[in-house]
């Protein structure tokens, strides 16, 4: 069955409450999945460019020498 969160009026308390938990519970693991995501991204990003940091040192030792 599907609900919208508006159409729990209309449900008895208990039901109610209990369809509610449990859209609770999934939007914070969609949010958390999100929040997750984005660090992942942010140390991949950070990750990248520590490489191109020290490659650059590397190759600007290489041309010194």
């Amino acid at each position: 069955m599907k609900m919208y969160p508006s159409d729990f009026e209309a449900a008895a308390p208990p039901v109610r409450l209990t369809l509610l938990a449990a859209l609770c519970q999934v939007r914070q693991a969609e949010l958390i999945d999100g929040l997750v995501e984005l660090l992942i991204q942010l140390v991949h990003k950070i990750s990248v460019r520590a490489e191109k940091k020290v490659e650059g040192e590397l190759n600007a030792e290489f041309r010194r020498v």
